[in-house]
């Protein structure tokens, strides 16, 4: 049939047909037979983990007789303190699923966990880190320390206040985007890690250090609102603080206005510049406005400097935390996501499969591949996206799977960039 096909396609339509899909390689095969063992099991009416040790005994046979290959060896045993950690989030689960609000079932958290390392591994739990100060507290309290400053150098008020509310802006804007608590946890995390290898501890036991200082930092930050109703509290506040310090109402009022219309625009995916380009901005439109009042050029360009400077000085903070984040072995990822196209898909288990028993080189985001999320990278998690892509758990992967954050329960895994 093939020959005859061919020989038509030639001669009679002067078409070179494609060449057939390249054979299967053993691995590939072994992973097709496995999952029909799989398949059997579940449709017999095997539980998941009975059918899931199936699956994996067949798949090791099939590539240590066939295909001569040594499969990864099992994960370790967990330790005490891993499974404190699995029995406290299953507890989160179970008072989230009976109803209790995301607060309450936290304190039942670090409680069942409290007592589970004390009285099982005899061990005192780390006590959560002071979460950081809110953003917008944070950028209020560096406008009204620049205000006094301002006004002890000789500033006007009216001069000190407008650049004052200008800072404040400028900060705003980026708290209403940016996940500023969880960057500073990440960098938190990514000094407790560099601090315990320079100490000559195992980069296991490091690592495992410095998830739980993520995992308890984070769970101190405060779950931001929706977008652009954070957008509008923000412009409130921007408004407020401009009317304490005895701007008019309809002066704040537009400032309001250009807080919330400039949030908004990056809620809706605009990127977000970086700060120095933030801050010649301003200081280019405070320009035209001293320019616009008939004050002489040399004095403009002046307070555009100095403003300029002291915008970049007022944001190094958290222009620092935001990049220092950026290089973080703590990066933001979303469970599941192997190949880290944003979506979950057929392509992500079929590469897993392929990093775990072809030689193709690991993802660096270990924690993406870490599919159920039991602090380990094996056979399981591909079986764990397919039963979710499969209609077998709709409930979806655990968190962070619904958009990328960070990993929210404690581990040796990292995600690099």
């Amino acid at each position: 049939y093939k020959d005859a096909l061919r020989t038509c396609l030639v001669e009679v339509c002067g078409i070179e047909p494609p060449p057939p899909p390249p054979e299967p390689t053993c691995e590939q095969l072994c992973a097709m037979s496995a999952r029909k063992v799989l398949e059997t099991c579940l449709a017999n009416g095997g539980s998941a983990e009975e059918c899931r040790a199936q699956y994996e005994q067949a798949l090791r046979t099939c590539l240590l007789e066939n295909c001569a290959v040594e499969p990864p060896p099992p994960p370790p045993d967990p330790t005490c303190e891993e499974l404190c950690y699995r029995s406290a989030k299953e507890a989160f689960a179970a008072c989230i699923e009976s109803g209790g609000t995301e607060e309450a079932c936290r304190l039942e958290y670090q409680e069942a966990l409290r007592a589970c390392l004390l009285d099982n591994c005899n061990v005192e739990p780390p006590p959560p880190p002071e979460p950081p100060l809110p953003c917008d507290e944070a950028c209020s309290d560096r406008a009204a320390q620049f205000y006094d400053a301002c006004l002890l150098n000789g500033g006007t008020p009216e001069t000190c206040r407008t650049q004052a509310d200008a800072l404040l802006s400028l900060c705003l804007v980026r708290c209403g985007s940016l996940s500023s608590c969880e960057n500073r946890c990440a960098v938190a995390a990514q000094i407790v890690l560099t601090g315990c290898a320079l100490g000559g501890l195992p980069t296991e036991e490091c690592r495992r250090l410095a998830n739980v200082v993520l995992e308890t930092c984070i769970q101190g930050c405060v779950p931001p609102d929706a977008c652009d109703s954070e957008c509008e509290r923000l412009a409130a506040l921007a408004r407020d603080e401009c009317i304490a310090r005895g701007g008019s109402r309809e002066e704040c009022a537009l400032a309001s206005q250009d807080v919330l219309a400039t949030c908004l625009r990056y809620c809706e995916g605009v990127p977000m510049p970086g700060c120095d380009v933030q801050c010649e901005d301003m200081a280019a439109a405070l320009a035209a406005r001293c320019a616009a009042a008939g004050l002489p050029v040399e004095y403009c360009e002046t307070l555009k400097d100095r403003f300029l400077d002291a915008c970049i000085a007022y944001h190094s903070e958290n222009c620092s935390t935001e990049e220092l984040a950026g290089m973080s072995m703590f990066m933001p990822f979303r469970r599941g996501d192997v190949n880290g196209d944003g979506a979950i898909d057929i392509a992500d288990p079929i590469g897993l499969l392929q990093q775990l028993f072809a030689g193709r080189p690991m993802n660096r985001c270990e924690d993406a591949l870490d599919a159920n999320d039991d602090g380990a990278v094996n056979v399981a998690d591909p079986i764990c996206i397919l039963a979710y892509l499969f209609g077998q758990n709709s409930l979806g992967l655990p968190a962070p799977f619904a958009s990328a954050g960070q990993d929210p329960t404690s581990d040796a895994l990292i995600c690099q960039p």
